[in-house]
């Protein structure tokens, strides 16, 4: 394809175009040079590793100079040298454990391991999603996740240990290559799963108990008020969740609905403190988890998403979750009354505050990093939000306005101070004829670059 030109792009959209192009074409490049110097010290009998890494030829660096690696230089060393010791600093912590994988980490993990194809890595990650064996909150393993694992382990270890995987992955590889018969691929790979199979086979009760103990404890909410036994989170095929009786159907009925949107955690040590039933925590993406009360007849049920009254029906308003995970709020009325207003996506939100005095809509306060809090009226079509907006818009036409003040200023200072360089210069040189002027400027730049030329190379 043709390339763009720039020019006729918005600032921000050239700024954009360069970084993948720069992006691109770094990826294509050549490679970086570095020089790696280890120098091992001895100090009254410790001894420490000094490490350095300088670049002796920046390859791709040249082409995407927005990330360039830190230089730590040490000097050469001889065996035996003794070398001066500014200071001594004693720096004390305590080990920390490692730090969780993130997608990206994980999928270079998988890659150094030999698992999956560019292709496939994603899908697997994907899968483990889907499954519910991590949470996408800093890829941490559920408790599901923990007792497939662990099942597989005590069961079949040959399943868990990722040279499995990549024998699977190198032979398919050879196939394509043709460097490997494909029956022979195939009669290895169905011999090694058939082991793995056999051993899961052989097991089958004790790989169902470890799961279906994980899978308790990882959905169980809490016990019910009315019979004493286990609540439960379930999920129908569509993605419909609810809390459910161990005992329903059956002796009891209790069943609860679950709000669609938003992750769940059960939380048994959290009990209402009004109606005694259990609560779950629902965590909406970039917010701090709520809990919730599952019991509809409680006047805490809805409480963490209640936002204010309908200033058309009079029934509460709640924050709601679209499919698309964005929020809007909307009357709990609804279908027959259809008022929603939309709610900024990112930030905190804070809703515990009097009604808009004009429109009687709910006020927000959004707190979103890397900017001050602001606090707005929900209902677009609101006076008073028309005329914050009127002032913001003016205020931003008065600082543009003065920004160009100051830089029309700033230019004919500049137009000035050359002109009255150039009125200095031309009484300096006094009657000189013309040919003599222009030379002496010449000769002075010749001068200056051959310097400036030469001091590299002494």
């Amino acid at each position: 394809t043709a390339a763009i030109d720039p020019k006729k792009l918005k600032p921000d959209a050239a700024r954009i175009y360069e970084l993948v192009v720069r992006r691109f074409l770094a990826t294509v490049g050549p490679d970086a040079i570095g020089l790696k110097r280890t120098g091992k010290i001895d100090v009254r009998g410790e001894k420490f590793d000094a490490h350095g890494q300088t670049i002796t030829d920046p390859g791709w660096y040249r082409i995407y100079p927005y990330y360039q690696p830190e230089e730590t230089v040490v000097p050469v060393l001889v065996v035996g040298e003794k070398v001066g010791l500014d200071e001594i600093k004693l720096q004390q912590e305590e080990t920390k454990p490692p730090r969780r994988y993130t997608q990206g980490t994980l999928i270079q993990e998988m890659e150094r391991l030999g698992l999956g194809t560019k292709s496939t890595r994603h899908d697997v990650l994907q899968k483990l999603f889907d499954r519910h064996y991590i949470n996408q909150r800093g890829l941490e393993p559920t408790t599901t996740g923990i007792a497939v694992t662990e099942a597989l382990k005590a069961y079949a270890p040959l399943v868990t240990r990722p040279e499995m995987t990549h024998q699977l992955e190198e032979d398919m590889q050879l196939v394509a290559e043709s460097k490997k018969p494909k029956a022979e691929v195939l009669s290895e790979s169905r011999e090694m799963l058939r082991e793995a199979y056999m051993l899961l086979a052989a097991n089958t009760e004790g790989v169902r108990g470890t799961l279906t103990g994980a899978l308790d404890r990882q959905h169980f909410v809490g016990p019910c008020i009315k019979c004493g036994g286990a609540l439960r989170i379930q999920r129908s095929p569509r993605g419909t969740r609810w809390v459910q009786c161990s005992n329903n159907p059956g002796n009891c009925t209790a069943s609860y609905a679950l709000p669609s949107a938003g992750f769940i955690e059960p939380a048994p040590d959290f009990l209402c403190g009004v109606c005694k039933v259990p609560r779950v925590k629902i965590v909406f993406r970039g917010q701090r988890p709520d809990l919730y009360c599952i019991n509809p007849e409680c006047t805490e049920h809805d409480k963490a998403f209640r936002i204010g009254v309908c200033p058309t029906c009079s029934k509460p308003l709640e924050i709601r979750y679209s499919f698309l995970g964005k929020r809007f709020v909307g009357c709990t009325g609804y279908p027959d009354c259809r008022t929603t207003y939309p709610l900024p996506q990112r930030g905190k939100l804070e809703k515990d505050q009097p009604p808009c005095p004009v429109c009687h809509a709910p006020v927000v306060t959004a707190i979103e990093a890397g900017r001050p809090p602001w606090t707005l009226c929900v209902n677009p079509n609101c006076p008073s939000r028309a005329e914050a907006e009127k002032a913001k818009k003016e205020k931003a036409e008065a600082r543009a306005e003065a920004k160009a003040v100051a830089a029309k200023a700033k230019k004919s200072a500049a137009r000035a101070k050359g002109k009255s360089a150039a009125k200095k210069g031309s009484k300096r040189t006094g009657s000189a004829p013309a040919s003599g002027r222009a030379a002496v400027p010449r000769r002075r730049k010749a001068a200056a670059s051959t310097e400036s030329a030469a001091r590299p190379r002494r």
